[in-house]
């Protein structure tokens, strides 16, 4: 079964380093039907240049955040959103390729939400733990708050 279309949300601050590897990833993660929707919150570094030179086969927009902050600029993405499903990115974190793929593996009538967990490591590919998907509510709760 092929997975739905998405929009990808991307909010960038000042995320200049971490474009040219974002960009690939997205690349590998999206399809022909996705959408990209990249929104800049206000950065101070060359951001908004370099993402203006980026092309993709997929469509995708840039916006320049009319609010302030990373609440504001993902709320301004979902409203820009043209498919059901988002699937948020970060600038500086990397996806597996079939990312999406494995999320929707787990699809069901009922579901409204597919969550991940976090691999975190640093610039040296060095394993530095696991932040396990909130699944439950209590663990939603938890990572909200952190």
């Amino acid at each position: 079964m092929k997975r739905p279309a998405v929009t990808a949300l991307l909010p960038i601050k000042n995320g200049l380093f971490w474009i040219p590897r974002i960009a690939a990833n997205l690349r590998q993660c999206l399809e022909v039907d996705d959408q990209l929707v990249i929104i800049d919150d206000h950065s101070t570094d060359d951001s908004w240049s370099e993402l203006s030179k980026l092309h993709f086969d997929f469509e995708y927009v840039l916006y320049s955040n009319p609010g302030e902050g990373l609440v504001s600029a993902l709320n301004f993405g979902i409203e820009m959103a043209k498919h059901e499903w988002i699937a948020r990115f970060d600038v500086d974190d990397s996806y597996p390729e079939n990312r999406l793929e494995m999320r929707f593996s787990h699809f069901t009538e009922s579901t409204v939400a597919i969550f991940g967990d976090y691999l975190i490591v640093d610039s040296f590919s060095n394993y530095l733990g696991l932040i396990p998907s909130p699944v439950f509510s209590g663990a939603t709760a938890l990572s909200l708050i952190h």
